[in-house]
């Protein structure tokens, strides 16, 4: 069950949703929703580069595979510090317990 949140936004924080949501053709409710998803990810990818967090970690955070993590954090042109050692490694790891 999702829970009604009532909270007050600044005039530039409402136009900021309404331009987007005009933009891409959404409800007002579906855009603050995603930026909320944003942000959370902003998070983790902050916490990833201070060494806060492992790639692991950061995936484990956001709900996504460590695949899809390393694959965002490219994207972004962040180095998630694994290399192709650690992969061949992991390949390993997962033959071993299958």
């Amino acid at each position: 069950m999702n829970d009604v949140v009532s909270f007050r936004l600044s005039e530039r924080e409402e136009e900021i949703i309404e331009s987007i949501a005009n933009e891409e053709e959404k409800d007002k409710s579906e855009v603050a929703r995603e930026l909320i998803g944003y942000g959370e990810t902003f998070r983790a990818i902050k916490k990833f580069k201070k060494g806060q967090i492992s790639v692991g970690k950061m995936a484990s955070e956001l709900e996504i595979t460590v695949t899809e993590a390393m694959s965002l954090l490219t994207e972004l042109g962040i180095d998630s510090g694994i290399t192709q050692e650690d992969q061949v490694e992991a390949r390993g790891n997962l033959k071993e317990a299958w």
